[in-house]
């Protein structure tokens, strides 16, 4: 394959966009049959690569940028209760400094590692309240 066209799966997931030798390459979008998710961006080599959105069944959407199929660099997740996690990925977690807005405006900036939150920057203590909002 060559240029613009759609490629469909036997589960049902498709792909519409950019092929360049026979590869998913350049811009496109890619649906799952299997669990609803949609990817619309840049491809390379089959993979997720470059700024791209990420919507899953449930609501949540990623935003940002990404490297060989996982969230890496800089990227914005909304969740569907509201929270907004902006900053730093590595490998598909949040790793470094992330900022969490919750759906009061609440704003807190914190330092995660592989994916966990180690400590807030801001100094403020978290509620339990807040905490099971993310």
């Amino acid at each position: 394959r060559e240029g613009q066209g759609k490629l469909t799966f036997k589960d049902g997931s498709y792909y519409t966009g950019s092929f360049i030798q026979n590869r998913i390459e350049g811009a496109g979008s890619f649906y799952w049959a299997k669990d609803g998710k949609n990817y619309t961006g840049e491809w390379n080599k089959n993979q997720m690569h470059g700024k791209g959105i990420l919507k899953w069944q449930d609501g949540k959407i990623y935003e940002g940028e990404f490297c060989q199929d996982y969230r890496e660099g800089s990227g914005t997740l909304t969740l569907p209760n509201g929270v907004v996690l902006k900053g730093a990925w590595k490998k598909g977690r949040h790793h470094g400094k992330v900022q969490v807005e919750y759906k009061t405006g609440i704003k807190r900036v914190g330092e995660w590692v592989e994916g966990k939150r180690v400590r807030w920057i801001d100094g403020e203590q978290i509620s339990i309240l807040q905490q099971n909002d993310l």
